[in-house]
This record gives C-alpha cells, sequence and structure tokens, in this order.
C-alpha cells in the first residue's frame, strides 16, 4: 500500500460493564483513524480500524493486535470518510465503547505541494475532466518561488506519485503503470520543460519507457502535441510511429492542423493513409459490379 498520513485519530476503550469477567483486569482499546494517502484529488480518503489490550494499571500501554483494516473497500472523498468513521464511532458506543482521547495527525512534509496542486486542478476548470497544465502551473509557481533544488524536487514528486525517489530518477514500466494517469499528466511535462537539465533528463527517461504514454488520456497527448513547447518536439518521432494508436482519428485529425509543421505532417500522412485504406475496403459501385 501506499505511504499514507493520519488525518484525525480516536481511542475507545470497552467500558467496565461491558468487560467480561473472565478476562479480569484486561481492558479492550480500539483506535479508529482518519486516513490519507498521497494523490491530486479529493478520493484519496479511508477510516482504518486496530484492535488492542491492555490490562487496567495506571499508564498501561495497549498491545495491538494486528496491522488493523480497512473499513471501505475503496479510497473516498473526504467529505465520504469522515461519515464513515462518524457512523462507526455511533456504533462503536453502542458496544459500550467511550472515547479515551483524540488525536489530530501530522502532516507529511510534502503536503502543501500536494494540497496546492489539487486545488488548481480542482478549481482551474469547471469540465468534467480536470486540467493537468495547472497542475504544471503549481508546481513550477510554488517551487521555483521557494527555490527548491532539484534534488528536493525529486523527494516532492516522489510523494505524490507515490513513488521512492530512485523510481522517480530511473523509472521502470513498473513504476509507470503504478502512477494514475493525471500523475503522469502533470509529472511529464513539469520535468521535460523544467530549466534544471538534470531534472529535465529524468523526464526524458520516462519519456523513454514506450508504455508511458499510452498511460496518459489521449486528450491530454494531443494538447502536449498541439503546443510549441519541447514535449510537442518530442512526441513527433511517436505520431510517424504510433499516431493512430496514441491519439485516434480525433486526434490526428486535430493534429493536421498544428501550428508546427512536422506536426502537421506526421498526422496528414496518418489520414491519407485511412483514406486510402477507407476507399479500398468500400464495395465497388453497382455499375462496376455488372
Amino acid at each position: 500500500m501506499a505511504k499514507t498520513t493520519e488525518q484525525d485519530g480516536y481511542t475507545l476503550r470497552l467500558g467496565e460493564d461491558q468487560t467480561s469477567d473472565s478476562r479480569g483486569a484486561e481492558r479492550q482499546f480500539i483506535r479508529v483513524t482518519l486516513i490519507r494517502r498521497p494523490g491530486f484529488f479529493g478520493r484519496n480518503f479511508n477510516v482504518r480500524e486496530t484492535r488492542a489490550h491492555a490490562f487496567d494499571v495506571p499508564n498501561a500501554v495497549p498491545r495491538a493486535l494486528g496491522d488493523g483494516r480497512l473499513l471501505a473497500w475503496r479510497w473516498q472523498s473526504h467529505r465520504d470518510a469522515n461519515a464513515l468513521i462518524s457512523h462507526r464511532l455511533e456504533t462503536l458506543a453502542g458496544l459500550g465503547y467511550e472515547i479515551v482521547e483524540r488525536s489530530k495527525g501530522t502532516r507529511g512534509e510534502w503536503d502543501w505541494l500536494r494540497d496546492l496542486v489539487r486545488q488548481r486542478l480542482a478549481g482551474a476548470t469547471k469540465q468534467a475532466a480536470p486540467n493537468p497544465r495547472s497542475g504544471v502551473e503549481a508546481l513550477n509557481d510554488a517551487l521555483a518561488r521557494l527555490g527548491i533544488e532539484p534534488t528536493q524536487v525529486v523527494a516532492g514528486l516522489a510523494q505524490i506519485v507515490n513513488l521512492s525517489e530512485e523510481l522517480v530518477t530511473n523509472p521502470t514500466p513498473e513504476a509507470v503503470s503504478s502512477c494514475e494517469d493525471v500523475h503522469l499528466s502533470v509529472l511529464i511535462p513539469f520535468l521535460i520543460e523544467h530549466k534544471s537539465e538534470s531534472l529535465r533528463e529524468v523526464g526524458m527517461r520516462w519519456l523513454a519507457i514506450p508504455s508511458t504514454l499510452y498511460d496518459v488520456e489521449p486528450w491530454v497527448l494531443r494538447e502536449w502535441a498541439l503546443s510549441d513547447g519541447p514535449l510537442a518536439k518530442v512526441l513527433v518521432r511517436r505520431i510517424e510511429r504510433e499516431g493512430l494508436a496514441l491519439f485516434g482519428l480525433e486526434g490526428l485529425t486535430a493534429l493536421a492542423t498544428a501550428r508546427r509543421r512536422d506536426t502537421r505532417t506526421g498526422a496528414r500522412r496518418w489520414l491519407e493513409r485511412l483514406g486510402e485504406e477507407t476507399r479500398t475496403a468500400e464495395p465497388p459501385p453497382p455499375s462496376a459490379r455488372r
């Protein structure tokens, strides 16, 4: 599981009148926590429940009975996870548990950066699809103003995409496949367009993996190819080889009017080829069959 942070937590103890006589002075505890995993959007929360026991003596430390379990089978929005933890606390209260401690979790070193990017992605547009470009701009603005060194940038990116710093610097196909498409949509242009040569080299390593572009939404690829930036130049070679697979017919039609001549040329060759194949596949007219 990806690294998680605790946002909020409750420790509950089973009331004395609910404790079995056979257990003597042993008391039952439950820890219920709201946890978050790194991500750009709001559906990154869940609730973990861990059980423990301890003898009812001063300063006794409860001993955990396991690693705990997640109460929801999928990650949820913050609001839904809060509703889940409230419902669970009500259920436990009905079983005789009482809250003995509440604690707020600590924020991670790069939580501020993750929150900033997520806010920009969610608030920059009201379209159904988020605007990855807003995430790229948020990363650039924040890191440039703070003057963070490239090595530190890698550490922050590693937290956002749930990978080790080594895998961010030297990605593998497995690392790419583990990333969400929106992570790649922000990570790759940020690296390729960065003023640091070392970070641009890292971005090229990501693009050197053939499967990377196939994990990015086609409409995002289209925006990259239509731009005047370095990503468009990198994509030209892929248009010539894999244009239809990467962009689809609609995307190629848009690229046929791109400002870059080499992009237009590559897209138009595909459209011409598809037009010839369509004409070949059409049945001959009735006059030709007689």
